[in-house]
């Protein structure tokens, strides 16, 4: 896989080093220190992906792309891209840039970088000019004239309310469950095969802000987005040109 995939499953797989991470064994999750290991087991749990559907298409998509079911993948991706997923809308530029998935077309690819790189991450800008610069003139005419359908649906301004909508729902439901249960200060991450607890967190670290609160939480994403981005090379491409 190439470089935006790649990040993908770095991303998809973090919940995955969080045993590994509990028990001090070094893993992966080393390389992303904004997260703690609890927020990694946090994560995985299955309420919490229930309202976080921009990680958990992610989840999928890159669950469907490991194994070789990459139409499958393009239905995860464009459902998280729906919820403002950046690392999303990234898999489907380079699957439409490749014709992974589906048949290629570069000029949809640069529509969909140009949506990954809309909050001006450097490595995503990068490749937004990468694309660009090696389209042809009817590949540009056809990107430029057809990107607005997409921005449309896709944008920030109009996919983090849907985000925002499930994290303030999931929040509400999940306080008013614990709601008279004053001696609750733990919360179940994860169940074993038997059907038991297989880690117990704070509740103060489940409900943090930067789980549930959009702003926090888009903050959190974000660092963890250009984290990743400097740990993974990226080719010179010149100067940045404005968006188009």
């Amino acid at each position: 896989m190439k470089t935006l995939l790649t990040l993908v499953f770095l991303c998809a797989a973090m919940p995955a080093f969080a045993d590994s991470a509990v028990s001090g064994t070094p893993s992966a999750s080393a390389s992303t220190p904004s997260l703690r290991p609890v927020d990694l087991l946090i994560m995985q749990t299955e309420d919490y992906l229930a309202f976080h559907p921009d990680q958990q298409f992610r989840l999928r998509g890159s669950e469907a792309l490991r194994a070789g079911r990459l139409e499958e993948a393009r239905i995860h991706f464009q459902r998280g891209a729906r919820y403002a997923d950046k690392l999303s809308q990234a898999a489907l530029a380079e699957m439409w840039w490749e014709g992974r998935g589906g048949p290629q077309d570069r000029a949809m690819g640069y529509i969909w970088m140009d949506l990954a790189a809309e909050r001006g991450t450097p490595h995503l800008l990068t490749m937004r000019e990468r694309y660009w610069s090696q389209m042809d003139v009817v590949e540009r005419a056809r990107a430029t004239n057809e990107g607005a359908a997409l921005q449309s649906e896709y944008q920030d301004a109009i996919a983090k309310p849907r985000l925002a909508a499930q994290l303030r729902r999931g929040m509400s439901k999940m306080t008013g469950s614990r709601a008279g249960v004053a001696s609750r200060t733990e919360v179940c991450a994860g169940a074993t095969a038997s059907g038991s607890c297989a880690h117990w967190v704070d509740a103060s670290d489940y409900y943090a802000t930067h789980h549930w609160q959009p702003d926090a939480y888009w903050r959190m994403q974000e660092q963890l987005l250009r984290g990743l981005g400097e740990a993974t090379p990226q080719a010179d491409v010149g100067p940045l040109e404005p968006a188009r």
